[in-house]
């Protein structure tokens, strides 16, 4: 008899290798901006500021690369940070020199922010895959033990 797994492993399964995959990407950037930088000053633009408990606060800012070239980005702000920004005041900010597109806030309080909001997801993500495949294992050895064994089967 093939082993067909419950849907909530596979559901489980899914999220996890997701949020692996998320802060994955996430942990890449930070790595990305933690080599050679260019840095300069912007002008904030936007600021977004979420309701409820597991909100995301976003800055939108305008800057000039060092080529001349205008830029707009964007970047979620470390809570600590949030309070103290005000539309159109000018904020540090930081750039890849071969991606002036990609940009981040340069702040104090930013780093490790960012380097938690990397890591927190793949170590949730991995537990989520690593219970999951516990359960599928159990849920498969019960699932035979609980199965008949037919005459002709050894």
């Amino acid at each position: 008899m093939r082993f067909r797994p419950p849907i909530w492993l596979i559901i489980m399964l899914i999220v996890g290798f997701g949020l692996m995959a998320t802060g994955g990407y996430e942990f890449y950037q930070y790595e990305r901006f933690q080599g050679k930088v260019e840095r300069t000053t912007g002008r904030i633009e936007q600021l977004k500021h979420g309701s409820g408990r597991r909100s995301h606060s976003k800055v939108t800012y305008h800057y000039t690369d060092r080529a001349g070239m205008d830029h707009t980005g964007q970047s979620q702000v470390a809570p600590k940070a949030w309070w103290r920004l005000k539309k159109g005041a000018t904020i540090p900010i930081k750039y890849l020199p071969e991606a002036p597109e990609i940009s981040r806030l340069d702040l104090e309080e930013q780093t490790d922010w960012e380097w938690q909001q990397a890591v927190i997801p793949m170590g949730i993500g991995a537990f989520l895959v690593g219970v999951g495949l516990r359960a599928g294992y159990r849920v498969r050895q019960v699932e035979e033990k609980s199965t008949p064994k037919m005459p002709y089967m050894r």
